[in-house]
């Protein structure tokens, strides 16, 4: 699946409009906006035969993980839904047979979201074209608590938070929505579909927020960019104040093989 993805991914390329290139960090660019990206990756055709030949190799490897069986029915202390992976699989192969993926994002889109519904560091696919790109905000996020005490909040990730906080008198505004979504609301769903490999929501959630360690780094989180799956368009963020000056796009980074 690779190989045809990364083929057909090089007949497009010239349609992808660039973002953002930057080539001092470790998050070696290039980027492009999301809905390009995902236009791209759409367009690269099905082949059901390789992808029959696929699932029976792929459950047969994973039959053999520790904790697949467990997932079905997990003890009351664990904090994730259930999964029946090896059922997943079986039903993703039905769904081949009977002619219903157009595209192989459609594919691949529905197995990676099984992927992540098992919250296994030690259990992730990497293959395919949802292996050339990944998404996110181009802004990052964090979150406060005004005195230490009272609930965090989150905040927009950028100069003018750090320059007010440093500026005596100066409130910032955390945000209320995201597209249209209570912030709050609209970040555990994103955690829920996108983070990778962990045992409880709230680290699920946890992968969305930038840290120091992370920016010393210069690494980037689940939300600003390493997100596996097209999140979609547009990113409408209100902030209590009413700003919606941090209204953008979702982008794209291209994850080069060399």
């Amino acid at each position: 699946m690779t190989a045809v993805g990364i083929s057909s991914i090089q007949v497009c390329w010239p349609k992808l409009r660039l973002y953002y290139f930057h080539s001092l960090t470790l998050l070696d660019g290039p980027w492009f906006w999301a809905s390009d990206v995902y236009a791209c990756l759409t367009s690269v055709p099905f082949n059901a035969a390789v992808a029959l030949r696929f699932l029976k190799y792929y459950k047969e490897t994973v039959q053999f993980h520790s904790t697949i069986d467990i997932l079905k029915s997990p003890p009351a202390s664990y904090k994730q839904p259930p999964v029946d992976f090896m059922q997943g699989l079986a039903e993703l192969e039905a769904k081949v047979e009977a002619g219903a993926y157009q595209n192989q994002y459609a594919f691949e889109h529905e197995l990676q979201s099984l992927v992540l519904k098992v919250h296994d560091t030690h259990f992730a696919l990497f293959a395919g074209v949802l292996n050339q790109f990944t998404f996110g905000s181009n802004y990052e996020i964090i979150t406060l608590s005004e005195d230490g005490y009272k609930t965090p909040e989150v905040y927009v990730r950028d100069a003018d938070l750090s320059a007010c906080i440093a500026q005596p008198g100066c409130t910032p505004s955390p945000v209320d929505t995201m597209n249209g979504v209570p912030v709050v609301d609209y970040l555990t769903a994103f955690a829920a579909n996108q983070s990778f490999g962990l045992l409880e929501p709230h680290a699920d959630w946890n992968q969305l927020l930038m840290t120091p360690a992370l920016a010393i780094k210069g690494g980037m989180t689940t939300f600003g960019g390493s997100a596996a799956l097209y999140p979609g368009d547009e990113l409408n963020i209100i902030l209590k104040n009413g700003s919606d000056k941090y209204n953008s796009y979702f982008v794209s980074l291209y994850n080069s093989p060399g």
